[in-house]
């Protein structure tokens, strides 16, 4: 008759050596209070001794975003006095736009916006400052945007016709109002119609159809009834057109 051979029953199979589903739901039905969430998961010998208060029940996610807010309301006084210099920045014009989105006291955003005087014609042509400028626009109240409005004007047609000067003249005709840019729109029109034409140019012209005045769309319009045929033959001109 053969000999029976024990049977081998292997090594136990207790949470050290092997966690099944079951096993799992166990753990989260019997988890304490006092226990992080994720010590649910290990085996009981890799379990912490301790878990911090704020670490249970979620803690850490709660705790980093707790940081992450504090981090970005401090954000505004962290780059003021370098607003410029970190404009110029890749990285830097990141942490600057983040500084504007931080706060609504109208103050700080005059006063972030205030250090970009007298360097706005140079950041508008600038991959980083553009966007800068741009941030700025849309979250300063217009009055405190005066002087970007002034710096613009006096190269209009030039920075209407960079490749990213163009949005932030853009972003001011869309937000100021057209009284603000009287000016402006005055030196935009004297050359409306080799605007019309212009790899950039034409979306600034688009945009005072769009957003001007009344006066404005009128001067415009008869620009654009009498280049039609000239405009017709040019895809740009194509797309002012239809606009």
């Amino acid at each position: 008759m053969a000999q029976t051979l024990p049977r081998d029953e292997g090594p136990a199979m207790d949470c050290r050596v092997a966690f099944p589903a079951s096993a799992l739901l166990a753990r989260l039905d019997r988890r304490s209070p006092t226990m992080a969430p994720w010590a649910a998961y290990l085996p009981r010998p890799l379990r912490p001794a301790a878990v911090p208060a704020w670490l249970a029940a979620g803690g850490a996610a709660s705790s980093t975003e707790e940081q992450d807010t504090e981090s970005l309301r401090s954000l505004p006084s962290l780059v003021t006095g370098h607003v410029w210099a970190l404009s110029r920045d890749p990285a830097g014009c990141r942490q600057v736009q983040r500084a504007f989105d931080a706060t609504d006291d109208e103050a700080v955003l005059s006063g972030l916006a205030s250090e970009l005087r007298g360097h706005v014609l140079e950041a508008s042509r600038c991959p980083h400052g553009n966007h800068v400028l741009q941030r700025c626009i849309m979250v300063v109240r217009p009055q405190a945007l005066q002087f970007i409005v002034d710096e613009v004007e006096r190269g209009a047609l030039p920075t209407a016709h960079h490749k990213y000067g163009c949005r932030v003249v853009q972003c001011l005709v869309r937000r100021c109002p057209p009284g603000q840019l009287r000016g402006l729109a005055r030196a935009l029109l004297s050359a409306a119609a080799e605007s019309c034409l212009h790899p950039y140019g034409n979306y600034v012209v688009q945009c005072l159809l769009e957003f001007g005045n009344e006066e404005d769309r009128r001067r415009l319009l008869a620009v654009l009834r009498e280049h039609a045929a000239r405009l017709c033959r040019d895809s740009r001109g194509l797309a002012v057109l239809g606009s």
